[in-house]
């Protein structure tokens, strides 16, 4: 994954990935924010990845675990967020 402010390393499923990259184009900010962070006032723009980054790093726990709560669409849902974060973060700072 190649974004500038993504921290590194950052190795993911490619399936994972690419399933999150085209969720991106249904990804709606205060819908799906508001939804995977369960609050109704989501962070200002491209803010929230510490929050992003803690979920998908307990997904991503609980799939290498093999955990039984794990759940993939929870977890393409994160990650769609976090892209659509870093992507906005990137934005913002380019100006």
């Amino acid at each position: 994954m190649n974004l500038p402010n993504m921290p590194t390393p950052f190795v993911r499923p490619k399936t994972l990935i690419r399933a999150a990259r085209i969720n991106l184009k249904s990804y709606v900010r205060d819908r799906n924010l508001s939804a995977i962070l369960n609050m109704s006032n989501i962070p200002p723009d491209g803010t929230a990845h510490s929050q992003l980054g803690q979920k998908e790093a307990e997904l991503n726990s609980a799939r290498k675990s093999g955990a039984l709560s794990y759940r993939i669409q929870d977890h393409i849902a994160v990650m769609t967020a976090l892209l659509a974060e870093y992507a906005l973060s990137n934005r913002i700072q380019d100006g």
